[in-house]
């Protein structure tokens, strides 16, 4: 392996210096041309006699992290013929200020380059240059490539690398068989070197730092009382939906009571700390800058206050409290709510009231995402050969238009292109929707509106392609992958969908669907036994976050229970989410007949009754099972069932869940170590003759295959 060090830092100027390619340096905004950049020659090193960068002197206040590729999951990534180009994205937590001494290593190799066919990488940081580096043979074998960061091209959360081929592959040129290739090996990292800024308490930045995509996944631990009711788990599950749709449900929830605190969680976590002080002892060891006793505070306020942690000062405490429940619940629901005038500011907030959510909120979902929302940036196009700009964008299982669905392109291009030879399409799901010329008119402020035909849209994933082929009415070949030929595909571009949720049929593939048919989450009752344990109280925690990432409501309210609060008529009007063994869990006992995969009355055990004999079963094993039924309350609502033979059973059902929900399907999935199988049991009504039904029975060599994997 040969090792390439770079020191210096670039200058940015206008023109090309010393260099036969045209290599675009930075990407043109709407109303910019692309500047050049000039293309210094790099210098090689054996690897392992590379200078490493002095060891920093690590304070209190300062850090280093490296990050690989593969720590981001990313593979390597190939890069082919002129223009291609791959991306890196990772996150930075927002307490940190950047010094010098970061730097990007890139691990490279390449074939087809030659002195009459130079090629080169153009590296890119937030759409700053870092360098472009020209492919030599001294460099094509698995070459590290180490580029320093400045840090003020560094930001708090997204930041992209971006790596494009440039090269002078002529397909217009018949000896020109070989295109370059080049490949960037998943050992490639990021060095990072930085100090910590000190946190300011200030509740109008939630959901940050409770939720933000930094170096670590999120972890937040609810401290809740000592002895927590169903009122208690109802507010800490409504905050955690609201945290799973800020988060598309990334954050991970835990649970303490203040006798299970520990000095680990003190010192490494954000708490969440609730209740009112009679019932929740840690308050008192808190420094809050409120007193609940002071005058301007009602029986039925909500009080939210955040200070930074007396353990920890990189980590903060969020206190919900109030002098009653109704005040907890204010204080609660009023996270998960966009203020906007007044809105928080500081750390402390009183709550007077919630108020309703709108009538319509139920009824019509209007949706205007724009790419940004999505996750795209202003995309650039170059030369004159034909390419694709591939934007995704998702839709629930099951809906209905209320309004025309469309799109509104922004795009911009540059000024030599041919009126009647250059032109911008779009297709949707790989059929044309619409397109435009590329001329004079539209080269700075280009606009198509295009219709998405509703027949094209689909549940789950959707792909929007914007095809560009731009002539300049000479000989193409020459403008191949010219930096002078440019068209910009606008982060602003606005997606317009307007829709109403329709019923959908049962199964675990669409596992959240009925369950969050209102948008606000509120005919959805998740019940649990009288007596939680610190993992099932988890269970509950992120199952609500699951179920808020999957909600489009602003105005989320779970309810929980236990099996003693739910009435006749909540089991008439609820989807019903029952949580725990059938020896603990009087409710799945209750309807225990009504599930796919039945237990022994009062026991764990599974029935067999798919088994072509009975046998012994071996009670240490831990198996879960997740199962979804109509509810036999109302066959219009859903009954989910998460259980196991023991606590471990059911903490790998509840892992199913979260981690492997792609993987579900039918009406019963069954989990054992890392053994998977899901079936549905239910018979199929097929139409014969064109009128008369018959039932047919399911596929049962696969419900014994099921059995035989269990005893």
């Amino acid at each position: 392996m040969k090792t390439i060090s770079r020191a210096k830092r670039i200058v940015i100027v206008i023109i090309l210096v010393a260099s036969s390619l045209h290599l675009p340096a930075l990407r043109p905004s709407l109303a910019q041309e692309p500047i050049a950049e000039p293309t210094p020659t790099p210098e090689s090193t054996p690897v392992g006699e590379a200078a490493s960068p002095p060891e920093p002197t690590l304070t209190d206040e300062t850090g280093v992290k490296d990050i690989t590729w593969a720590d981001l999951y990313y593979g390597d990534r190939k890069l082919t013929g002129g223009g291609s180009d791959t991306r890196i994205d990772f996150n930075v937590p927002g307490d940190l200020a950047f010094v010098p001494g970061s730097y990007t290593r890139l691990i490279v190799s390449h074939t087809g380059s030659q002195v009459e066919k130079p090629a080169a990488l153009a590296v890119e940081l937030n759409d700053h240059v870092l360098d472009i580096i020209q492919l030599t043979v001294e460099n094509d074998n698995r070459s590290q490539i180490q580029l320093d960061i400045p840090p003020e091209y560094l930001e708090t959360g997204r930041n992209r690398l971006k790596v494009t081929l440039r090269s002078r592959w002529d397909p217009c040129d018949p000896s020109d068989e070989l295109p370059v290739e080049a490949v960037l090996h998943s050992e490639g990292l990021f060095h990072l070197e930085y100090e910590v800024v000190p946190r300011r308490p200030d509740l109008a930045l939630y959901p940050v730092p409770f939720f933000e995509r930094g170096f670590e996944p999120s972890v937040v631990y609810f401290v809740l009382s000592d002895s927590p009711t169903s009122d208690d788990m109802t507010v800490a599950a409504t905050i955690s939906a609201g945290l799973g749709r800020y988060s598309d449900g990334e954050i991970q929830l835990r649970s303490v009571t203040p006798s299970e605190l520990t000095s680990e969680i003190l010192d490494n976590y954000n708490l969440i700390v609730m209740g009112w002080p009679e019932a929740n002892t840690f308050l008192s060891q808190l420094p809050l800058p409120l007193s609940l006793e002071r005058a301007d505070v009602a029986d039925d306020h909500g009080v939210l206050q955040e200070i930074v942690s007396p353990w920890n000062p990189r980590r903060m405490v969020l206190t919900v409290t109030g002098k009653s429940y109704e005040g907890v619940f204010k204080a609660g629901g009023a996270l998960n709510r966009q203020m906007l005038f007044p809105s928080f500011k500081g750390p402390v907030a009183i709550v007077e009231e919630l108020l309703d959510p709108p009538e319509d909120e139920a009824e019509t979902l209007e949706t205007d995402r724009t790419f940004e929302d999505l996750g795209y940036g202003d995309e650039v196009v170059y030369g004159t050969r034909p390419t694709i700009e591939r934007f995704y964008f998702g839709l629930p299982g099951a809906w209905q238009m209320s309004e025309d669905p469309s799109l509104k392109l922004f795009f911009t291009h540059s000024d030599i292109l041919t009126n009647t030879m250059s032109t911008l399409d779009v297709h949707l799901n790989g059929v044309p929707i619409g397109g435009t010329l590329l001329d004079h008119s539209n080269s700075k402020d280009g606009l198509l509106e295009v219709e998405l035909l509703s027949w094209l849209l689909q549940s789950g994933s959707n792909r929007i392609e914007v095809v560009v082929d731009m002539s300049t009415g000479r000989d193409e070949c020459l403008y191949w992958t010219s930096d002078q030929v440019w068209t910009v595909i606008s982060r602003n571009s606005t997606l317009h969908l307007s829709y109403e949720p329709q019923p959908v049929e049962l199964d675990l593939a669409n596992l959240f669907l009925p369950l969050t048919g209102e948008p606000d989450l509120s005919d959805t009752y998740i019940e649990f036994p009288e007596t939680v344990n610190q993992v099932e109280r988890d269970i509950l925690l992120n199952l609500a976050a699951r179920l808020g990432a999957a909600a489009r409501g602003n105005y989320l309210a779970l309810k929980l229970g236990r099996t003693n609060d739910l009435s006749p008529d909540l089991k008439q009007t609820h989807h019903i989410v029952a949580i725990g063994r059938p020896s603990t869990n009087p409710l799945i006992r209750e309807v225990n007949d009504f599930l796919p995969q039945p237990f022994l009355p009062g026991s764990d055990e599974p029935l067999q009754i798919r088994n072509p004999a009975v046998i012994s079963f071996d009670s240490q094993r831990s198996i879960g099972f997740v199962q979804l039924a109509a509810s036999p309350w109302n066959p219009d609502k859903a009954l989910l069932v998460v259980t196991g033979t023991d606590s471990e059973g059911v903490m790998a059902a509840f892992d199913l869940l979260v981690n492997r929900t792609r993987e579900l399907k039918g009406d019963l999935a069954v989990i054992e170590g890392e053994n998977l199988i899901t079936v549905d049991t239910r018979p199929l009504p097929v139409k014969q003759g064109g009128e008369a039904l018959h039932v047919v029975e399911p596929d049962t060599s696969v419900l014994v295959t099921l059995a035989e994997s269990w005893w």
